[in-house]
């Protein structure tokens, strides 16, 4: 009885001390990873059955000669996932810039859009935007 009561006194105390669970460290890697030099914002909203909206801002876009948007079905924090250009964007030179991706697929997607700049070698990647598709 007494080992019993040892060990759900630690599991509490691990659980009101903030140990890191894979959820938390999972959650503050994607909060962290959305603000990024360059882009002011990356986030997306299910568009109804017409896919899924995804819009973003930069702090200039000046350079900046157009946007590819990249997603991903496997662990966006992994170096070896494989990212999938699924369209690109042209800099319109307006505050919020818009993407919808039509043929999304059910699952975890992560999405990434990268910023080519005018001499077309040049990239500014954004953080990472992740949801779940039913």
């Amino acid at each position: 009885m007494k080992n019993l009561l040892v060990f759900l006194a630690l599991a509490v105390s691990f659980h009101v001390s903030g140990y890191p669970t894979a959820l938390k460290s999972y959650l503050s890697i994607s909060q962290e990873s959305n603000t990024n030099t360059g882009f002011s914002f990356l986030r997306g909203h299910k568009q109804g059955n017409s896919g899924y909206a995804l819009q973003w801002s930069m702090t200039s876009s000046a350079s900046i000669d157009r946007y590819e948007i990249q997603c991903t079905y496997e662990d966006p924090n992994d170096e070896y996932s494989n990212w999938s250009t699924v369209g690109t964007a042209i800099n319109n030179r307006s505050n919020i810039v818009k993407f919808t991706h039509q043929s999304v697929m059910p699952g975890f997607i992560s999405y990434r859009v990268i910023a080519v700049l005018g001499d077309g070698r040049s990239t500014i990647t954004s953080g990472i935007h992740s949801t779940t598709i039913e």
